[in-house]
């Protein structure tokens, strides 16, 4: 009889596209996978998984425009579905990817005695991972001893899936033009789209006419960045949304964007070096600590949002376009923190979990069926 793993995720694309690689890779081998997601996220994994395996529930996260009780309601109604489920199909394995979506069914799990994997992506565990460490088998980490998961009892750094299409590639030798790709989150970050193009412009003209930039914006601000962009004679592509991040992260010199942990993940494992501006609304501080680990090591920028200015970031960015072997250094850099074999140390983890928990199941049922002595 196959094995059956539910997988808890939701909130953003860092929660989900980790889940989604190691659900394939569990289902290539044979498990039944199905998910348990804040429905806000569905859209996430239409295109990826089987629409049966999507187990929706309610549990919004309290930052989202929810009250305290209309969170704890929500959380409250998700734990009954999840366990009402695990009791009808009881699984071998919850892996939890963080988020408050993730809340419910490790709840669940931890009342049903069913055995929980934790996968943390950021350099400062979220609070769900936080609450549920101390159940879990084994909690899978990206970063070297990341905050708030003292209490778990085997910590394991596996890295973190990419998607499929990010592979190593060679820094690209031609400086001529240089590309910029800036990216923001789907619906593109003011930040980026009011900041940075004052900021280009006032780059010296020696920069600006060998700029070639490939840039997310809302559909709102396309018309005037191309605007902006043309009065300063940059080359731009402004787009709502990067379809092929693969093949523009490949062709790119320098990336500018936020430090989400799955964003820094596929840069490393295309190897580009990159100007960070974390996200400064964050619960925990996650992106700022991301970006601050991998500062320390020499391979990205970082400029914080709330100081943030176009004379400040014109400063920063000539500095660094002026140094191209400084570029060039800095993507070998990044490129060593990837984790090439992440899922399959990932997919080890979950795999060597459930057999400990079947061999102490049947050794529990030897000791029960011979007498003692």
């Amino acid at each position: 009889m196959s094995r059956y793993a539910l997988l808890a995720t939701g909130g953003s694309g860092g929660h989900v596209f980790p889940a989604v690689a190691l659900g394939r890779r569990l289902s290539n081998h044979g498990w039944r996978v199905d998910y348990m997601i804040d429905s806000r996220v569905q859209h996430m994994l239409a295109k990826a998984v089987p629409r049966e395996a999507i187990k929706r529930i309610h549990a919004k996260s309290p930052s989202a425009g929810f009250g305290r009780f209309s969170a704890v309601f929500l959380l409250g109604w998700g734990f009954l579905g999840a366990f009402v489920r695990m009791v009808i199909r009881r699984p071998d394995v919850v892996v939890g990817f963080g988020s408050y979506a993730s809340v419910p069914p490790l709840a669940a799990a931890v009342v049903l005695c069913v055995p929980i994997v934790l996968h943390e992506q950021n350099a400062i565990s979220g609070r769900a991972n936080r609450l549920f460490a101390r159940f879990a088998r084994a909690v899978a980490i990206c970063y070297p001893k990341p905050q708030g998961l003292s209490s778990a009892r085997w910590v394991v750094r596996t890295g973190s899936p990419v998607r499929e299409g990010f592979v190593p590639t060679p820094y690209p030798q031609s400086t001529d033009p240089l590309r910029l790709v800036i990216f923001g989150g789907s619906q593109g970050a003011k930040v980026f789209s009011q900041v940075f193009p004052q900021a280009f412009h006032q780059l010296p003209e020696r920069l600006r006419m060998r700029l070639s930039i490939h840039q997310q914006a809302a559909y709102k601000d396309i018309e005037k960045l191309e605007r902006i962009y043309q009065d300063s004679g940059i080359h731009a592509e402004i787009v709502p949304f990067i379809h092929d991040m693969p093949e523009q992260l490949v062709r790119a010199h320098l990336v500018i964007c936020r430090a989400g942990a799955t964003t820094l993940c596929e840069l490393a494992q295309v190897g580009r070096p990159a100007l960070l501006v974390p996200y400064r609304y964050t619960l925990d501080g996650d992106q700022t600590a991301n970006a601050a680990y991998l500062a320390s090591l020499g391979c990205v920028w970082v400029l914080r949002e709330e100081h943030l200015t176009a004379t400040r970031a014109a400063k920063q960015l000539t500095q660094i376009l002026s140094d191209r072997d400084d570029l060039a250094r800095r993507a070998k850099i990044i490129t060593s923190q990837s984790a090439q074999d992440a899922l399959t140390h990932l997919y080890d983890v979950v795999q060597s979990c459930v057999a400990k928990q079947s061999h102490h199941a049947d050794t529990t049922s030897n000791n029960k069926k011979t007498p003692v002595s």
